[in-house]
């Protein structure tokens, strides 16, 4: 009589594996029925969404020193302007006006006009309300996404996606801000050459 062969521990292990792998049955409680059809209730940006954009357009704010998308006579929901710091080239401010949490930090993303832009945006206290606010170069890149006339998919930290429509005024803020940069001090000149005796 022939003894039987054991099996290699490599099999063994592979056996085990294979036993473990097994997918457990479903459990009825844990699956939820969504009514697809249902119609979705917009938040507001005080509980951290944004209004309907449908309507928004960008227009120069009443002190024409920044640059804001909103809804005809409502609250903006981005905004842009030119900061000039004092001993640093000229940067572009975003705001999104919509609820952010004290100490929150986010990447606002664009993508629009062949570009795709990510700006930090941080939590800061503006006007007794937390908003979400970041900056960039003026001279950055990334900030051609703002300058075509194409439509600009923005997702806004905590906001959801709105649609930025192509404007030649961004563009208009943007050069304009990019100008008042201060040009580059000239190399100075070498010392004049000391004459032979």
């Amino acid at each position: 009589m022939v003894a039987p062969r054991a099996l290699p521990k490599s099999s063994l292990l592979l056996l085990c594996l294979a036993a473990a792998c097994q997918p457990a049955k479903p459990d009825a409680a844990a699956f939820e029925r969504i009514d697809l059809d249902a119609p979705v209730e917009r938040t507001s940006p005080l509980d951290g969404g944004l209004p309907d954009a449908t309507a928004a357009v960008w227009e120069f704010a009443p002190d024409n020193k920044s640059l804001r998308f909103a809804n005809p006579a409502g609250e903006p929901l981005l905004s842009l302007a030119c900061y000039l710091p004092p001993d640093a080239p000229p940067r572009i401010r975003f705001v999104q006006f919509a609820h952010a949490q004290p100490g929150a930090k986010a990447l606002f993303a664009m993508v629009g006009n062949l570009r795709v832009a990510r700006v930090a945006m941080d939590a800061r206290l503006q006007d007794k309300r937390w908003l979400w606010t970041g900056s960039e170069p003026a001279d950055a890149n990334k900030l051609e996404a703002l300058m075509g006339t194409r439509e600009v998919i923005a997702t806004m930290p905590g906001g959801g996606e709105i649609k930025l429509t192509g404007s030649p005024l961004s563009r208009q803020l943007i050069e304009s801000c990019r100008a008042k940069a201060k040009p580059a001090p000239l190399p100075l000149a070498p010392p004049p050459l000391a004459s032979p005796d």
